[in-house]
């Protein structure tokens, strides 16, 4: 039976996630081609013919085993080493306690990035209980913190209970703003149908004079304005006029709707 074999050690890029995937590949196809029952020079043989030309010339000139004693797991504990750096410690703990949640950084981001830096870490049991804290000391959310430091619960509680309040705030901005789009969409259509357009508002005004009809056309306001019975014309608008122009009709209302047209002619 043929069993698909691991592609080379790829020596560019990502050493750390490089060797990581190559190892594991290749216990995987150790394990299906039953190689852990051969001999030590077969399984170092079909080692070396996995990692390809540029990863066997590295490993020679970084080990100091002599060939006849070097075994699978101690060329790949050689290569391991050079690809995955030792690492420090405190500078990977100072991370993790140094994440915070950004503003409008989705929680799952949050979260996620923080598992990531506790891996490394190398917490052990205590991981969640570390994850827990550094949640609720890293949110942005002060109501959150509020209830979280409330009571003692488990790191699964507090991650779901984030998760609600985020997807609840979510929904609410949607119901919200679809509220102020309904009310601006009636206040447009409200708007439209009852502001006046001069062709609808102008009506004909019959005027009798020496027995002759005279128009004129007459823009309605909110107080029309008409000529005032006692006033005695004469042929003369600036009594008419005056009152036109009073104080009374100085708002930018009514102002905005007079014109030369609204006087008529006599």
């Amino acid at each position: 039976m043929e069993f698909n074999k691991p592609k080379p050690l790829n020596l560019a890029g990502d050493l750390a996630k490089n060797f990581n995937e190559f190892q594991e590949e290749v216990l995987e196809y150790f394990e299906a081609t039953e190689t852990g029952t051969k001999s030590a020079g077969v399984q170092i043989a079909r080692l070396k013919n996995l990692l390809g030309r540029d990863a066997v010339r590295l490993y020679k000139t970084l080990t100091t085993i002599k060939p006849e004693e070097e075994t699978v797991n101690d060329i790949l504990s050689v290569l391991k080493s050079h690809c995955i750096p030792k690492k420090n410690e405190t500078i990977l703990v100072f991370n993790f306690f140094n994440r915070k949640q950004c503003l409008s950084e989705p929680f799952e981001n949050f979260y996620a990035e923080l598992r990531a830096l506790a891996t490394p870490c190398e917490f052990g049991d205590q991981e969640d209980k570390l994850l827990r804290a550094q949640i609720i000391l890293g949110v942005n959310s002060q109501s959150i913190k509020q209830h979280l430091l409330r009571e003692d619960t488990t790191l699964n509680k507090v991650v779901e209970y984030c998760k609600s309040v985020e997807l609840a705030d979510k929904n609410l901005k949607t119901i919200e703003d679809g509220g102020r789009s309904s009310q601006s969409d009636i206040f447009k259509v409200s708007r439209k149908t009852t502001t006046p357009q001069p062709s609808q508002v102008q009506n004909q005004c019959h005027l009798q004079k020496a027995g002759q009809s005279r128009s004129r056309n007459n823009l309605q306001q909110t107080e029309p304005l008409r000529p005032d019975p006692k006033e005695n014309l004469g042929g003369k608008m600036e009594q008419y006029i005056k009152r036109c122009s009073a104080t009374k009709l100085t708002s930018a209302e009514k102002l905005m709707y007079i014109c030369k047209n609204q006087l008529g002619k006599f």
